[in-house]
């Protein structure tokens, strides 16, 4: 699940710049914040979600409307196995 793998994160990690825990609620809204201009790609093995890859608005002002901030996030255990790598 994408909230396990990114609370985890916030818990451990300065990377998401969260300080707290995110709620399903939170994570939904992020989710569909996520449209062509900014896709959402979740990898998986065998059914289960082992990490995602994003891009998100970057700044709310008209100079930047054409940037984005990309993320990847991969379940513990399985960074640094290739689940980001591009092909």
């Amino acid at each position: 699940m994408l909230l396990e793998i990114y609370n985890r994160e916030v818990l451990t990690s300065p990377s998401t710049f969260d300080l707290e825990p995110q709620t399903l609620d939170q994570r939904k809204e992020w989710f569909h914040s996520h449209r062509r201009m900014h896709p959402l790609v979740v990898a998986e093995t065998r059914g289960r979600v082992i990490g995602y890859a994003s891009l998100s608005r970057f700044r709310d002002k008209p100079g930047y409307s054409r940037t984005a901030e990309d993320s990847v996030c991969v379940r513990r255990g399985l960074q640094g196995k290739g689940v980001g790598t591009c092909f």
